[in-house]
């Protein structure tokens, strides 16, 4: 077991960082300003690692992965976390993540088995399909700020391929920000458990080429949205049969549930 008294040696708004940590899994920092991919022995703030992927390859499963404040990545393949590791930004606000990561052409991020995604800002990407993947039961996006673009013709967020398990957003926001993004979560083949606490699905200027939310295919069974804020004119589209409640507290521009 390992004791980490000063938070895992960031700081930022997320709860990891100001509180004392028990863990027995290792923890790897990342930061593309100052790191070498050099190594399989867990880095440390001083002699970090350059690159998320780099990272994934080394780490095991159920590790802490911290990316510093300063890190800003673009992604050219599909990294897929592997199961229970918490990917972690460093710095940012309680609204704005600071550590940034971008999604090119044929990239992606997928989480796990009981993995955590936490504190990151996504930047516009370049991949025209879904990029940021929940797979796995009790997968979790905590803290993260999704910009979504042009290229986003199909989804940003996805929940697919496990049909019996949870998956969580919370404290996320989802913003449109240049025009062309169709869909900010797509939830398909998930009839199980979405859970979105303290979300935002912002239309901005641009708004979304369709609703924000889309529930299709598959029906959820329990559909939990708790504080929803709709801006802009951003929608949530839910299948008939699904079951549960989404609790708004904020529309604006004509947003609508249509249930």
């Amino acid at each position: 077991m390992r004791f980490y008294p000063d938070a895992l040696g960031c700081t930022g708004a997320f709860a990891l960082f100001s509180a004392n940590i028990y863990s027995t899994r290792a923890v790897w920092y990342v930061n593309s300003v100052t790191g070498v991919d050099a190594g399989t022995t867990p880095s440390n703030l001083e002699s970090p690692f350059a690159s998320l992927p780099y990272a994934v390859t080394v780490c095991g499963n159920g590790d802490f992965i911290v990316l510093a404040a300063e890190h800003d990545e673009t992604l050219v393949n599909v990294v897929d976390i592997p199961p229970g590791v918490i990917l972690i930004g460093a710095g940012g606000t309680s609204t704005m993540p600071e550590a940034t990561l971008r999604v090119g052409e044929g990239g992606g991020i997928t989480t796990n088995y009981f993995g955590m995604i936490a504190n990151i800002y996504f930047a516009e990407s370049l991949c025209t399909v879904p990029w940021a993947w929940g797979m796995g039961p009790d997968v979790r996006y905590i803290n993260c700020y999704f910009e979504c673009g042009a290229w986003d013709t199909g989804a940003v967020m996805y929940w697919q391929d496990d049909p019996t398990y949870a998956g969580y957003v919370v404290n996320c926001t989802f913003k449109a920000t240049s025009a062309g993004c169709n869909v900010a979560m797509l939830s398909e083949n998930r009839d199980r458990f979405v859970h979105m606490t303290n979300v935002t699905f912002d239309g901005g200027t641009v708004g979304f080429v369709g609703p924000a939310f889309l529930n299709q295919t598959t029906s959820i069974t329990m559909l939990h949205g708790w504080n929803i804020s709709l801006l802009n004119g951003a929608d949530m589209v839910i299948m008939a049969e699904s079951s549960g409640f989404v609790h708004v507290t904020t529309a604006t521009g004509g947003a609508r549930v249509d249930w």
